[in-house]
């Protein structure tokens, strides 16, 4: 399998993050080292920070079963989220398909993919229950064109959208972003 747990222990020397940027330089050192450069992505904005799955991090094709090293992702990722979620108002998980082009019902896999990802996420405590949110967009919000089999690829994703507590409303940015 693609990832070392120890590496958690290594990238932190036992420190997990205290801060949304501490979280979001941890999680792009993991991502780094982890085999899946090219597959996970971590974004940060004034008000969020996401992490971008690519499907074949965590499921075969038109597939809503969560693989093995799917999980060890996220055994790896949880605790650190867990580490700030005081900081954290709520933790979307948002599932996305391609424009289908097999006989698969892009609202349910959507929507499969992203409950999975987030039940296994409340199984390890990530954040407290009423902080999930769950969105289902099939192939609606794509990132990239569906002509290519490549850009195709890089709509069918998982995203995990942290939105941080401490937001300053009366900051024209952050009001754009939300």
């Amino acid at each position: 399998s693609v990832v070392n747990e120890d590496t958690v222990d290594e990238l932190a020397n036992g420190n997990l993050p205290q801060s949304f940027d501490q979280l979001y330089l941890y999680l792009q050192e993991y991502v780094k080292n982890s085999g899946y450069k090219d597959d996970i992505t971590v974004g940060m904005g004034k008000t969020y920070l996401y992490i971008r799955f690519q499907n074949n991090v965590f499921f075969d094709g038109d597939s809503a079963i969560l693989k093995d090293d799917g999980k060890k992702v996220l055994n790896v990722i949880s605790p650190a989220i867990n580490s700030i979620q005081d900081k954290i108002m709520s933790l979307t998980v948002s599932g996305h398909t391609a424009v289908g082009q097999s006989n698969v019902n892009d609202w349910e896999l959507s929507s499969s993919r992203a409950s999975n990802v987030l039940n296994y996420l409340a199984e390890k405590d990530t954040v407290l229950e009423e902080k999930f949110k769950l969105k289902a967009l099939g192939p609606y919000e794509p990132i990239a064109s569906n002509e290519t089999e490549e850009e195709k690829a890089k709509n069918r994703r998982v995203e995990l959208i942290l939105t941080k507590s401490d937001l300053d409303l009366t900051d024209l940015e952050t009001l754009q972003e939300l």
